[in-house]
């Protein structure tokens, strides 16, 4: 199912353990609610975890196809 993008954030923090710093990166993005999404109408707007280097590859306002690892993911996308 393709989802627009209509937002990303890539930035970081240090680890008040390890003092390492841990950069992330997400993605912001609707699609219509599915039929089978009891209770839900319109449209739903997510969250999306995705590394930094992906996350600076993906334009805002566009339609984007996920594609999602063995462990739940996203590793790759494509323009829709």
């Amino acid at each position: 199912m393709a989802v627009k993008v209509i937002g990303k954030r890539i930035s970081s923090f240090t680890d008040k353990k390890t003092g390492e710093v841990i950069t992330f990166g997400k993605i912001f993005v609707v699609y219509p609610a599915g039929e089978d999404m009891k209770g839900a109408e319109g449209e739903i707007a997510e969250a999306i975890s995705v590394k930094p280097e992906l996350a600076s590859q993906i334009p805002i306002d566009s339609e984007i196809e996920l594609y999602y690892n063995k462990y739940g993911k996203v590793h790759a996308f494509d323009l829709a």
